[in-house]
Order: structure tokens, then C-alpha cells, then sequence
């Protein structure tokens, strides 16, 4: 009887146990993949915390609280990789470091070596899916755990809008100059580093660049360096005015020069204008009044036969210039001219014309030419660094308008240069700088940086084409997630790093020429 009366109290034990637990409300939400009360897994979540939103409360807490990881992060720049980096992750405040790509997205990694990839379409499904009610949110809602669950994958959600991150398209950089192959004056100062400054580009929102071409050996080598990163770089082919000698002055005679630049021109796609043509009156010690105008006059000769749009250059010759061009303007593609620095007349007669108008530091220097900047139509804008030269200095007009541009990587001197270790050099201008050209433009305008990326964007495709289509752009615009502020992107702790750090911290490139 008293062995009897002890199994029936535990039994009564037990049965009261199982009723117990089955009456507890759940805590697992339709994400959990285990739940436990001091061990949950939740099945990864694109947060907002990948692009530098707040923080999220619970990433992955399988793994120990701050120990050492050995971490795969993965940032696409069109195919390349950067992995390997040491992160020390708490189970509390793990977080998904981000870089931007070329398209706009998001290539994310998890401290576990989880990849994922966030196109356009995919971010504008999970924005869609994110202000939905989940299923299995509505079976639980009338528990309150269940209600702080649903909040929490609320704020954990990708926003449906974030704000502008600028995206440029530099239509003007002299990437065949030596000084962008660590020669100046004739002496290997450094090794090259022209992978190291394309993709400080990229990861800047250079998204596009037009190879200047300013004679026949140049416009060879621009396009053979194109060639390299296609579908991100293209290339004129043209005779530049200071180099007129060289058509002029050819020794199998000027059809000979003219039927090798249509063979280049015609050659590759890649070749998206027809220049760097014009008159320069401000250097008529490399060529002559008549030799330039020899040179122009051919060339727009072959530029009408070709069909491809002009990238012009002018200076100091406004009248001769004008004169030359356009009363052949109807018969040609248009285009665009670049660098400039003339007076507000002359940009009225040029946009009057039918125009473009290429911006870059040099045509920022004066009050004068802010002034001439100011009243460029922004249907009819154009910017580029036009790099070695024309960097914005301190001592430039323009420079107070830089105070909210992004931070620009340190500067060195050429002597103290060393490849690899992302570092700009000291008076070389590169693709990376084209935002000071945006942020000034912007700020003297009193208009947004969006207006003018967009505007620029806009209408160097209408003009050159660069493979991109129309219909593209405008899906680009409607369905791209960019971050809140690129300044906060996320580091691989989770905080908040400084533009410089963030935008332009890399390993050395691998091999990244054909992958972009």
C-alpha cells in the first residue's frame, strides 16, 4: 500500500510537471531554429545594422560570448574577394560588416562565413515582405512574448527607403599618364598602382570612367587599359590640340594619321567618343594657331563619318572654336565640352548650342568661374576629375564648399609612396576625388548631391552610351537600397567608422582586372 501511495505521487508529479510546461507560452517565433532559455538560434536576418542602421539585439548567439573568430568576410567589387579578417564577436552584439558594390547592392557577410548577396531585386522583395504580417506572427499575437518577438523582427527589418549614397561617373581621367604607373619626369619613382586606384574608385561610387585619348600612341594605350576592366571602363580616341604636330606633321602624310584613328575608333565598342579635339590658345608652344585648327577640322571631318559623339576641348579660343564647330553641329552627335573654364558667355553660347559642360576642379578655382558654374543647367552637366591634373586645392575658390564632401584618403609624397597600403598621392588627382567636384557643385548650387550625381548620371548615358541603357538607369533609381550615410557604415565590431576607414580600407587587390 505505501509502495502503491509513492507511485501515485509521483506519477501526480510528473503529470503536474508535463501540464505545467505545456501551459507555458512559446518564445520561439517562426525564425527559431532551437529554443532554449539560455541557448537560442535564430535563422540569419539581413538587418539594419548592415547598413549603418541600429544595432540588432541577437545575431547567431551560438557562439561564445567574445571569443576570437577566424572570419570570411566577403565585399564584391565585381567578382573579386577580400577575405580573412580577425573579428572578436560577443554573442549579444554581433554584427554583418557591409561594403557597397558596383551595382549598388550590398555584398554581406556573417561572423560565421554565411554570404550573402542583396541585389536591387532581391532588397526590394524583402522590403516587401518585411511591412507584411508573418503567418505564424498572427497564430501567436495575443502572447506577449510572442508580441516583443514580432517587435524585435520589426526593427530588424531592411528599411523600404534609405537615403542617396552618390554614384559618379568620372567622364574625363588620364589613367595613360605615368604618374599613374609611379613614373614622373622620366624616373620610376613607384611601382604602379593602377588596380589600387581603381578600386579606391569603386569603393568611392566610381561607376563608370572615359579614358581620355590625346593622340594616336595614347588613344592606343587607353584602350588597351579599358580592355582590361570591361564593362567599367571606356575610351576616346582622338588628336588633343597641344598634340596637332603629330597629325600635321606626320611623315606618311595626314590621310594616313586620319585612317588610323578610324581603325581605333571602330575597333572595339569600348570606344565611346570621339576626342579629346579642340583648340588651345593657351599653350600654342606645342602647336600653332593653324596646325590646331588644321588638326580640329580634319578630325570633325572623320568624327561626322564616324557617328560617334565629340569630347571637346577649349581654351582661350572661344571664337575660333565656335566658329570651327558649330555650323557642323547638325550633322555631328553632339558632345561634350570638358574642363571648363570660360567665361559665362561662353558657356551660354555652348550650352545654347546644344552642349555639355564638363566640370572638374580646374573649372572651380575662381569665384568667377563658381559664379560661371552656378548657371550650367543641370540637364546640361557633366563631371570628372580630368586626373593627374586639376585637383581642388586649398587655396581654390571652391574649397569652403567642401566642408560636408567625404574624407579623401591620406596623402603622401611621391618619395614615401608605397603601392598597397591606400594612401593618395600628393598633387595626383584621381577618380576617387570626383565627389569634392559633386559636394561643390551641390553646396554652390544650394541643391542636393543626389540632384547632381543623377543629373550628371543621366546625361553622360543620354551622350555616350557607357552600356548603359535607359530603362536600366531609371530601374536602378526605383529598386537600389543605399545606406543612411556612408560615414557610418559598420566596421567588423559593429561600430561606426569614420568615411576614410570605411569607404577606402582594403587588402591588396588581387588581380582584380578582369573581374571588374
Amino acid at each position: 500500500m505505501k509502495f502503491l501511495s509513492k507511485n501515485i505521487v509521483v506519477s501526480s508529479l510528473i503529470l503536474f510537471l508535463l501540464i505545467s510546461l505545456l501551459a507555458l507560452p512559446s518564445t520561439c517565433t517562426a525564425t527559431t531554429s532551437t529554443c532554449g532559455a539560455t541557448d537560442k538560434t535564430f535563422s540569419p536576418l539581413i538587418t539594419e545594422a548592415a547598413i549603418g542602421g541600429p544595432k540588432p539585439a541577437v545575431v547567431n548567439t551560438d557562439i561564445k560570448a567574445k571569443t576570437k573568430t577566424k572570419s570570411k568576410h566577403v565585399y564584391s567589387f565585381g567578382g573579386d574577394e577580400e577575405e580573412d579578417h580577425d573579428v572578436n564577436s560577443a554573442a549579444s552584439t554581433s554584427h554583418w560588416p557591409a561594403r557597397r558594390c558596383s551595382s549598388g547592392a550590398w555584398m554581406l557577410a556573417d561572423i560565421q562565413n554565411t554570404q550573402f548577396a542583396i541585389t536591387p531585386q532581391s532588397a526590394r522583395k524583402m522590403s516587401t515582405a518585411s511591412s507584411a504580417p508573418s503567418t505564424a506572427m498572427n497564430s501567436t499575437a495575443t502572447s506577449s512574448a510572442d508580441a516583443t518577438a514580432a517587435s524585435s523582427q520589426s526593427d530588424l527589418a531592411l528599411p523600404q527607403s534609405s537615403p542617396y549614397v552618390p554614384r559618379y561617373i568620372d567622364i574625363g581621367i588620364n589613367l595613360t599618364d605615368r604618374q599613374f604607373h609611379g613614373e614622373y619626369h622620366g624616373k620610376q619613382v613607384h611601382q604602379s598602382d593602377l588596380d589600387d586606384i581603381v578600386q579606391r574608385g569603386r569603393l568611392g561610387g566610381v561607376e563608370k570612367l572615359m579614358l581620355t585619348g590625346s593622340c594616336l600612341k595614347e588613344s592606343k594605350a587607353a584602350l588597351e587599359i579599358a580592355q582590361n576592366y570591361p564593362g567599367y571602363m571606356y575610351t576616346t580616341v582622338g588628336v588633343h590640340p597641344c598634340s596637332a604636330k603629330d597629325l600635321t606633321n606626320h611623315r606618311a602624310g595626314h590621310a594616313a594619321y586620319i585612317d588610323s584613328l578610324r581603325t581605333l575608333a571602330l575597333s572595339s565598342p569600348l570606344v565611346a567618343a570621339f576626342g579629346e579635339i579642340g583648340l588651345d590658345y593657351d599653350r600654342l608652344y606645342h602647336a600653332s594657331v593653324e596646325e590646331q585648327k588644321l588638326a580640329f577640322t580634319m578630325q570633325l571631318d572623320l568624327a561626322e563619318e564616324l557617328g560617334l559623339p565629340l569630347f571637346l576641348h577649349s581654351r582661350a579660343a572661344a571664337e575660333d572654336f565656335e566658329a570651327i564647330l558649330f555650323p557642323r553641329l547638325p550633322r555631328l552627335k553632339g558632345g561634350l565640352v570638358h574642363s571648363f573654364t570660360g567665361s559665362m558667355d561662353e558657356m551660354k553660347r555652348i550650352v545654347g548650342a546644344g552642349l555639355y559642360v564638363g566640370v572638374n576642379g580646374c573649372s572651380l578655382k575662381t569665384e568667377e568661374n563658381l559664379a560661371v558654374m552656378k548657371e550650367i543647367p543641370l540637364d546640361r552637366l557633366m563631371i570628372e576629375t580630368d586626373g593627374p591634373w586639376c585637383e581642388i586645392r586649398p587655396t581654390h575658390a571652391s574649397s569652403k564648399y567642401l566642408k560636408d564632401a567625404p574624407a579623401l584618403p591620406k596623402a603622401v609624397k611621391k618619395e614615401r609612396f608605397v603601392a598597397g597600403t591606400n594612401q593618395l598621392i600628393k598633387g595626383r588627382n584621381e577618380p576617387v576625388c570626383i565627389s569634392q567636384v559633386a559636394y561643390v557643385i551641390a553646396n554652390v548650387k544650394g541643391i542636393s548631391v543626389e540632384e547632381v550625381c543623377e543629373a550628371a548620371w543621366k546625361n553622360t548615358v543620354d551622350v555616350f552610351g557607357l552600356g548603359v541603357k535607359t530603362a536600366d538607369f531609371n530601374e536602378v533609381k526605383k529598386t537600389i537600397t543605399r545606406s543612411s550615410e556612408i560615414s557610418r557604415a559598420l566596421g567588423p565590431y559593429g561600430n561606426p567608422l569614420p568615411l576614410a576607414e570605411s569607404i577606402y580600407s582594403w587588402t591588396k587587390p588581387q588581380g582584380i582586372k578582369n573581374g571588374i
